[in-house]
């Protein structure tokens, strides 16, 4: 009876340990990281004063922008309005 006791005991401790890990809310967040501050920043990237391009991409289709097309141009396409910047996306012979 008394090693059962203390085995119960162990496996609460453990458990509870387990669970105070997992649940002390110290994780770590990139956004939160005050050295990629300047990263982070619209105001430094917008506005666009030129028009950008993306020509290699890490996925097969994106159905969104562009289906399978290799070559994505995007330019502003507007002020900003309330911390929004407009952007155009031209890819083939459409825009988005």
């Amino acid at each position: 009876m008394k090693s059962t006791s203390i085995m119960t005991l162990t496996l609460s401790a453990v458990t509870g340990l387990i669970c105070l890990t997992f649940c002390s809310g110290s994780q770590s967040w990139p956004e939160l990281n005050p050295d990629l501050q300047q990263y982070q920043d619209l105001t430094k990237c917008f506005p666009l004063p030129e028009s950008w391009h993306t020509i290699y991409r890490n996925y097969e289709s994106d159905p969104v922008f562009g289906g399978t097309t290799k070559c994505v141009k995007y330019s502003e396409d507007g002020p900003a309005v309330n911390g929004a910047y407009p952007l155009r996306f031209d890819y083939g012979s459409q825009s988005a």
